[in-house]
């Protein structure tokens, strides 16, 4: 069994969190670690603000999980202010939108993986297994290199041996 992968939610859905939270149960090396309610919270925490100073109370996460469409604001402008920060997380965007050009904007503002609502759960199923391997890939990365780069997304579906289906 591998390493924990410890998960920031930023994400300002109730409903949307509980159902995450539920299927994130199952697999238990990812760990969330914070859920934020819109995008002043996601860079307060990523940049260590204010209460958010303290990385033991409020470890650095392997993975961001974020919605694009919250108050104050939104994950577009999170991605915006993540750009060309070193050592950034992974991102995977949970959005309700299904347009093409916020998927397009969202990868060109580095998003690593997007995925529309609502789940069906065998979807989000899926898309939790593709987190984890998400995760497998960035370590692996960073041992190799020691550094945290962008991953390519090619073969992130092919099932790997010691990745539960």
């Amino acid at each position: 069994m591998g390493e924990l992968c410890k998960i920031v939610l930023v994400d300002d859905s109730d409903d949307d969190v509980v159902m995450f939270k539920r299927y994130l149960a199952r697999h238990p090396r990812l760990q969330l670690i914070w859920r934020g309610e819109d995008g002043n919270q996601a860079i307060e925490y990523l940049s260590a603000s204010g209460r958010f100073a303290d990385r033991n109370q409020y470890p650095w996460p392997d993975l961001l999980v974020l919605d694009l469409k919250m108050p104050n604001r939104d994950g577009f402008e999170v991605l915006q202010w993540m750009q060309g920060k070193p050592n950034m997380p992974l991102v995977v965007v949970l959005s309700s939108s299904d347009l093409p050009e916020d998927k397009l904007r969202a990868a060109q503002l580095g998003a690593t993986m997007y995925q529309p609502k609502p789940f069906e759960p065998e979807m989000l199923d899926h898309v939790i297994r593709r987190v984890l391997r998400l995760c497998d890939r960035k370590r692996q990365s960073q041992q190799i290199t020691g550094i945290s780069a962008p991953l390519p997304l090619q073969d992130l579906d092919q099932a790997r041996p010691d990745v539960p289906e």
